[in-house]
């Protein structure tokens, strides 16, 4: 699980980082390709059939939003600053510090924080991959946590970002 939630953690990073909107996109499929198969894992570890659905929800959301992002997505958007990427290491270097009780909710929060970095920036296109990453920072620690529905809430949750994103993007 832990190196599941790393590379979609360095995934984020390559979100930020991207030029080209349809590298985002690919990006952020190849982000919640991991997160479905974080999912599985976890549906597997603790034989709990929910996840399995909520690994499928993933998988079935992402199918359809790719399709209209990249449709809707714009030919070129602003590089990231050397300031956006400093601050996106010291998130990141917040979040992963050591916590007394556990690790669990780390690369979740990393991956959060990112998302919400990235909901500050002006071009639409890049909120919508924003608020995307932030509904996989979320499902993640859906995942993590291990609570009855909690992932099903999440993955519906998930669904709602995705309909707000396409709309955010259609936005002049």
């Amino acid at each position: 699980m832990h190196a599941l939630a790393t590379a979609a953690l360095l995934l984020s990073f390559a979100l930020l980082l991207q030029r080209r909107p349809r590298t985002a996109i690919a990006t952020y499929a190849l982000q919640s390709a991991l997160l479905a198969a974080a999912a599985a894992w976890q549906a597997w570890a603790q034989s709990a059939p929910p996840l399995w659905a909520t690994a499928a929800l993933i998988l079935a959301a992402n199918a359809t939003l790719l399709p209209i992002l990249n449709r809707l997505a714009p030919d070129a958007v602003a590089p990231t600053t050397l300031p956006m990427l400093l601050l996106a290491l010291a998130l990141t270097a917040l979040a992963l510090r050591p916590i007394p009780g556990g690790d669990a909710l780390a690369y979740p929060l990393a991956i959060l924080l990112l998302g919400l970095l990235m909901l500050c920036r002006r071009h639409p296109f890049r909120q919508a991959i924003g608020l995307l990453s932030v509904g996989n920072g979320l499902l993640l620690v859906a995942i993590g946590a291990g609570l009855p529905l909690l992932p099903e809430l999440a993955a519906a949750l998930l669904a709602l970002l995705t309909l707000s994103a396409a709309a955010l993007v259609r936005t002049p």
